[in-house]
């Protein structure tokens, strides 16, 4: 069970930091005209959207694996130490792309893209807010390989409905908490502040550039790590070739 809990936290703090858009718009709401509201409202349309999700993909865990196994190539010719080989150089070119992209961009002033549009939409509402999350989560969920992989192990343990409910409760929940930690940071910090709202537009353009070069350098470590396990032990440490 301890071993059960440790990969939920695991595999989910992971999905929250890899995929950075989601926490990037979390900070910028904070900008807008009723930032607790709207900020609440986008996490919940975020967490609650993310559950569902993962109830769905769950039951149709099949299709699920055979839509994002589309994306990939497949050769049926390739065996597996070719392919762990492969992966191992597709890795060191994830964790170079991550330091470069961070050493070129560390210095630079270009907000993301992200404040233009929260800008425009800075007397939004709590629906709106709420939306938004959803949009995120439904959008980027077929292709949230951690997310999957988590699904995957569930399957393969066998586990109930109810069990599998649970842990996707954790999930969410660890998922969430990157957001949840900012937000209480939002509200100890909003009444000392005055300039409060230029400085989350600063912070959100580097925490932006840093998370998505650690994106770059996870993922890669992460594919090294699969391989080097293969090669030591035979089995490959994630489920399968591709997650």
């Amino acid at each position: 069970m301890l071993s059960q809990m440790f990969f939920i936290i695991t595999v989910s703090l992971f999905d929250s930091f890899s995929t950075t858009q989601q926490i990037i718009v979390f900070i910028l709401i904070l900008t807008t005209v009723n930032p607790v509201r709207n900020s609440l409202s986008y996490l919940a349309g975020l967490s609650i959207s993310y559950f569902v999700c993962g109830i769905i993909g769950f039951m149709a865990l099949d299709k699920l694996n055979a839509f994002v196994a589309r994306f990939f190539v497949k050769p049926a010719g390739v065996s597996d130490a070719m392919y762990y080989h492969t992966q191992i150089f597709i890795g060191i070119v994830f964790a170079a792309i991550g330091i470069i992209n961070y050493m070129m961009k560390r210095n630079s002033t270009k907000p993301p893209m992200e404040n233009a549009v929260i800008q425009r939409l800075k007397n939004m509402n709590g629906f709106a807010a709420f939306g938004i999350g959803v949009f995120i989560s439904v959008s980027g969920f077929p292709l949230s390989l951690p997310y999957i992989a988590a699904l995957g192990k569930f399957a393969l343990l066998q586990m109930g409905m109810p069990e599998v409910v649970l842990c996707l409760v954790l999930y969410n929940i660890i998922y969430a908490l990157p957001m949840a930690v900012i937000f209480v940071i939002y509200l100890h910090a909003a009444g000392k502040s005055e300039n409060i709202h230029d400085r989350l537009h600063e912070r959100a353009r580097s925490l932006n550039l840093k998370l998505t070069s650690a994106m770059f350098v996870g993922m890669g470590l992460l594919s090294i790590a699969d391989a080097l396990f293969y090669f030591l032990s035979g089995h490959p440490l994630l489920k399968n070739r591709y997650f």
